[in-house]
């Protein structure tokens, strides 16, 4: 899920003078709200701003978005891996291409001719392929 919570949510009530007796009690969060804390799962708008309103914060202060990691394609990188061995050099493209597929662009970006093949192995390591 792209939105995590950046605190303990019950913790931070907990400190504020809210357990979750008084929550209940005073019915400032219903019971599913609550369980969904719990579990870490996503809230109602409503919910959040009483969230606010408790803890005297602004949805930034609990929330924080994520880039949601993109799962490399085994078969794009099998192809990929093909056209390298196929090759009589290393084709720079290809190299890049295979290392923003493992999710390593910025090593690639800061390789130099001394260690960019160390990189592209490592690359292809990582997603289970063989290039040479």
């Amino acid at each position: 899920m792209p939105m995590d919570y950046k605190i303990d949510v019950l913790a931070a009530l907990k400190a504020a003078g809210y357990n979750t007796n008084r929550i209940r009690q005073e019915g400032l969060l219903s019971q599913a709200t609550l369980q969904r804390l719990r579990g870490g799962e996503p809230l109602a708008w409503s919910s959040l701003e009483a969230l606010c309103r408790l803890l005297q914060c602004q949805p930034g202060d609990i929330l924080e978005y994520r880039e949601e990691q993109k799962m490399p394609d085994k078969a794009y990188a099998e192809k990929i891996a093909a056209e390298l061995r196929a090759r009589d050099t290393w084709d720079p493209d290809l190299c890049r291409e295979l290392c923003v597929e493992a999710g390593m662009a910025d090593e690639w970006d800061a390789a130099d001719g001394e260690t960019f093949e160390a990189v592209v192995q490592k690359a292809a390591e990582k997603l289970g392929v063989e290039i040479l």
